[in-house]
């Protein structure tokens, strides 16, 4: 059986990704890290970002690959054809010796790729037209990360690249997982406070599995803690079940006082409850489409205390007269009470809500229905519970009986 919980919202995580990622992989979008990171995002757990920069320098490099490709093809090609002369003479396999790379295609297959890509992972390109060059070249003049010694081409790009990066994450009031194994962008994102620096996408997808398996562990707390909820309405809830348990239809058993009273002449007074004992407790509903504003239904199987004050006419020593079809004198009018238990089931529909981080607290009770299915629509008193009253002394709203709604608030 499926272990229930109550399902919470996602942290959204924003993530932005250096080149360095792209390069590593080789631009394989089957990579293990790239599945799973697209499928996060799918899942809207992530949101993605590369800049402009970025995205240029992703291009430059799919050039200068597919570039490298073609020649290092036409050299070992060229080679090829050398010692492979004899290839001439196959009908199958002459065609090797003229197959050709085009580097455009290449180029273009590979964009293609890279496009398919970002819109599959959800990408967005970040823009760097807002960053202040002025503060970019104050850390060029003071040597901060990622500028050291000028020497390097790629310390500009980097660092608008990354300070675009430091800006989506103020303006979004949130922090930003920066990935890259390049230790320029290590030192860089160290030294800003709302970015979190991960060297891989792997590193980032193990903080992720972990923090889910304890927000499992969490969800299944949550469960215990409805629980909790539930016990700490209770005594509302009792009162609930007393005010529809007393709403419902009582007759006397058949068997009433041996069959000695007017069966037209029953009535049932007042239904007092004393004690309602809940005797088992199960969550059988979570309805959290809504995970900030979850619905939890409980079925609760509840015995119930009670006292029913009751009057009839009894026909012991009565004459029974067929013609008229009904009694003469002597007839007693009798005054008394049936205490007994019935166990019904209730169903129980609580609204919660969550707090400032994300905690479970109680909202309101929905709904309280006393036998839900609706099989016990007549409950019978017995005569073997009944105890006869003397008339002058009978009041059902002064009985002697001690109340025990309002005591008994446990589950047990």
């Amino acid at each position: 059986m499926e272990t229930l919980r109550i399902k919470r919202p996602h942290q959204l995580r924003l993530v932005a990704l250096d080149t360095e990622v792209f390069d590593k992989v080789k631009f394989n979008y089957n990579s293990n890290s790239f599945i799973r990171l697209v499928k996060l995002a799918k899942e809207k757990k992530v949101a993605i970002y590369l800049t402009t920069i970025n995205q240029q320098e992703i291009l430059s490099h799919l050039e200068k690959l597919s570039k490298e490709s073609v020649g290092a093809w036409k050299k070992c090609h060229s080679d090829f054809r050398k010692k492979s002369s004899i290839l001439y003479n196959s009908t199958e396999y002459k065609y090797l010796l003229n197959l050709e790379l085009d580097e455009k295609k290449l180029y273009n297959e590979l964009i293609k790729q890279f496009n398919g890509f970002i819109q599959e992972a959800q990408i967005t390109l970040l823009r760097v037209d807002s960053v202040s060059p002025e503060d970019v070249f104050s850390k060029y003049f003071q040597l901060i990360p990622p500028f050291k010694d000028g020497a390097k081409k790629h310390e500009f790009p980097d660092a608008f690249a990354i300070a675009a990066i430091e800006n989506l994450a103020k303006n979004e009031n949130q922090d930003i997982y920066v990935i890259s194994g390049d230790n320029d962008w290590k030192n860089t994102v160290g030294n800003a406070n709302n970015l979190i620096y991960k060297e891989s996408i792997d590193q980032l997808l193990k903080e992720i599995i972990i923090e889910e398996r304890l927000q499992i562990d969490k969800e299944s707390e949550d469960v215990n803690f409805c629980y909790k909820i539930l016990e700490n309405n209770i005594k509302e809830i009792k009162h609930e079940i007393s005010n529809s348990f007393t709403s419902k239809e009582f007759s006397f058993s058949y068997y009433f006082d041996d069959g000695y009273f007017d069966p037209n002449s029953e009535d049932i007074e007042f239904i007092k409850v004393h004690a309602i004992k809940i005797i088992e407790t199960n969550i059988v509903d979570i309805n959290d489409k809504d995970p900030e504003n979850p619905v939890v239904t409980f079925e609760l199987e509840a015995a119930i205390i009670y006292t029913a004050y009751i009057s009839y006419d009894k026909t012991e020593y009565a004459f029974w007269s067929q013609e008229e079809e009904r009694y003469y004198s002597p007839i007693m009018r009798i005054k008394g009470k049936v205490r007994q238990s019935n166990t019904l089931s209730v169903e129980v529909t609580l609204q919660l809500a969550r707090d400032s981080v994300y905690n479970l607290c109680f909202d309101s009770i929905v709904e309280v229905i006393l036998d839900p299915d609706n099989t016990v629509r007549n409950i019978e008193l017995s005569s073997d519970n009944f105890v006869e009253q003397i008339s002058e002394q009978y009041n059902p709203y002064e009985d002697d009986d001690e109340e025990l709604l309002e005591e008994d608030n446990s589950l047990s």
